[in-house]
């Protein structure tokens, strides 16, 4: 049942709604889109920028990882480590979900096979290479599975994190200084004006 379900993750075509109606579902359900939104709660967080921009950015940076379960775990270690919040981690973690996960998995599976010079299972033989993982404990499926994974997660992971670091203290710094200035703007409006002052 779990080779089966890896079998679709990997290999298998979604079926995408065709036309305009289509355009709207991939945008609507977007990678993109959910990583904008998860940025867009970082900002807000209390902290420092460094320390929410790099808790946000280890968060996202782990869930390339294939350690689905750990993901979180990994982050908050990761943003202990680099002083970062990890509230903000956290929230990074949700960049793996049921939208990315279908993009992360084949991604990372072709750039590990890539970097370790072997040739990538193509769908005439995801048949037969998950009948060899039906017969492999958890502790042999390094080599075969976890190993082209976890190479393949760094590039993406490293370029995805200095990205999201970046976005994300330009873009609270940025907010809160936006932030100022509406507050300023409140206190002008709502300071009483003085009647008896002199012209």
């Amino acid at each position: 049942m779990a080779m089966t379900v890896l079998h679709r993750l990997f290999f298998a075509r979604h079926a995408r709604p065709a036309g305009r109606r289509g355009l709207r579902h991939r945008r609507r359900r977007s990678p993109l889109r959910s990583l904008r939104y998860m940025r867009a709660r970082a900002v807000r967080l209390t902290g420092s920028p460094h320390a929410v921009a790099i808790g946000f950015a280890v968060g996202v940076m782990s869930a390339w990882t294939p350690f689905f379960g750990f993901h979180i775990a990994i982050a908050l270690a990761a943003a202990f480590l680099l002083r970062g919040s990890l509230v903000a981690a956290t929230l990074g973690t949700a960049f793996s979900n049921p939208l990315t996960i279908p993009l992360i998995l084949p991604l990372t599976w072709q750039i590990g096979h890539r970097m370790l010079d072997r040739a990538p299972d193509s769908g005439a033989t995801a048949a037969a290479l998950v009948r060899q993982l039906e017969g492999l404990h958890v502790t042999e499926l390094w080599h075969p599975l976890f190993e082209p994974l976890t190479l393949g997660a760094l590039p993406p992971a490293i370029v995805s994190g200095l990205c999201c670091y970046l976005a994300t203290f330009v873009g609270i710094r940025k907010y809160r200084a936006a932030r100022a200035v509406r507050f300023a703007a409140r206190r002008a409006a709502a300071r009483p004006v003085d009647k008896g002052s002199r012209v």
